[in-house]
């Protein structure tokens, strides 16, 4: 049995005055009174995190980027989406209906619009059966789960909605993400990987991909990933990944392409600009890489771009390259003593890696003096420090080199 949802304004997003006036007046016509129109993208988002179960007509026509930027985004903040949504796009494409059953869109319309087509396709989209409302109910117990980052409690809800409705993609879908979340990867990849054939369910593909990089089977998740890039190019999340993925396997280019189309679509992507500032940084291009941040980037946060950037050189074998990046970060941080502390640190641990505890020994010792109160360097001590002055342990003999994955820390996080 069907029956009508009971349904606030519906948000509507569409540069295209003849699909408001035609949306208003079908709404109006079943039985919804009025609704809310968002000019820009921006705003779009805002009042869709503000509504969370309000209804979203969304027209292509405002071009893939802010489709995608708007359900990326709506998605990103509530981990799950499950209000009702009808995309409007221009004909029917396979990457652009992929994109649509990546992010759960229930109803899409292609081609010229008609009040009658658009009648139909809101009526379904807000009619719900008996059947599709139980799933639609569990899913927004998920999405309550996961708003409180509550991953382990989700599962049960998802499990049993996926032995009732052992079809239903979506739920698997959900059901990988919770087990990824909690640390089961080889149970989503069990999931996963019938969904990856040709046609393949294109977040089938990303989820498979975060699988092998946790495994890192770094060719196996760049080729997940590039298969569904091809499908819909403008998922910010899956070009950072990805970028991630090629970096991991000494592919700094790669990299790079995948994290500038990522900064096209959102210029202030934090993740984006990192590993496009790590992927400069191990290519050489220095300046390039400290372009990227502003005045108002902390040293805390350049030294750790210099950290993992060193960290990737040396562990493909490049001692002399990450050395000079650890100079570099030194440099250009200047005086900030307890963050070169704990660069100095990670040097005396890769001297340690690298077989050469005498030269670990001066740098763990130097890092004691730029920082006193630095617990993790004192365990390292013998005896009275090697370089008694800050200004001498800020100095680096030629050949000091270090390898190692400590995360550089606030300084207040001894």
């Amino acid at each position: 049995m069907s029956a009508p949802r009971q349904i606030a304004q519906p948000i509507v997003f569409s540069p295209r005055p003849e699909v408001v006036d035609a949306v208003r007046g079908e709404l109006k016509a079943i039985g919804t009174d009025g609704i809310q129109v968002a000019v820009k993208t921006e705003a779009c988002i805002e009042m869709l995190m503000m509504q969370p179960g309000v209804p979203l007509v969304l027209d292509w026509a405002h071009g893939a980027e802010a489709v995608n930027q708007i359900l990326g985004a709506v998605r990103g903040f509530f981990k799950i989406e499950t209000r009702p949504i009808f995309l409007l796009i221009p004909e029917i494409e396979p990457t652009v209906v992929a994109t649509g059953i990546e992010y759960g869109v229930a109803q899409i319309h292609s081609g010229p619009i008609s009040r009658a087509a658009i009648r139909a396709c809101l009526t379904e989209l807000l009619t719900v059966d008996e059947g599709a409302q139980a799933v639609l109910d569990g899913l927004i117990q998920v999405a309550s789960a996961r708003r409180n980052e509550d991953w382990a409690s989700s599962l049960p809800i998802l499990q049993e909605l996926h032995r009732q409705n052992p079809g239903n993609k979506r739920v698997l879908m959900e059901l990988a993400e919770g087990m990824i979340h909690v640390g089961s990867w080889q149970e989503a990849m069990e999931l996963l990987k019938p969904l990856t054939a040709e046609p393949p369910h294109i977040r089938a593909l990303h989820l498979l991909g975060r699988c092998y990089m946790q495994a890192k089977d770094f060719d196996s998740a760049i080729g997940l990933l590039s298969r569904a890039k091809l499908i819909n190019p403008s998922n910010i999340e899956r070009l950072i990944e990805l970028g991630d993925a090629f970096l991991a396997n000494d592919q700094a280019a790669q990299a790079v392409t995948n994290y500038q189309e990522a900064l096209a679509l959102d210029q202030d992507s934090v993740p984006a600009k990192h590993g496009l500032g790590t992927s400069l940084l191990i290519n050489g291009e220095i300046n390039e890489a400290l372009s990227l941040f502003n005045a108002s980037s902390g040293p805390r946060e350049l030294a750790s771009i210099f950290n993992s950037s060193a960290i990737i050189a040396m562990r493909f074998g490049r001692f002399d390259q990450g050395m000079q990046l650890y100079r570099s970060a030194l440099k250009a941080l200047g005086r900030e003593d307890a963050i070169a502390a704990r660069l100095m640190f990670n040097m005396g641990l890769g001297y340690r890696r690298w077989g050469k505890p005498d030269k670990a020994q001066v740098c763990f010792d130097k890092s004691l003096v730029l920082d006193p109160s630095f617990s993790k360097a004192a365990k390292y001590q013998k005896g009275a420090p090697a370089h008694p002055s800050v200004e001498a342990a800020r100095d680096l003999d030629d050949d000091e080199m270090a390898l190692h994955e400590t995360i550089i820390k606030h300084p207040s996080g001894k």
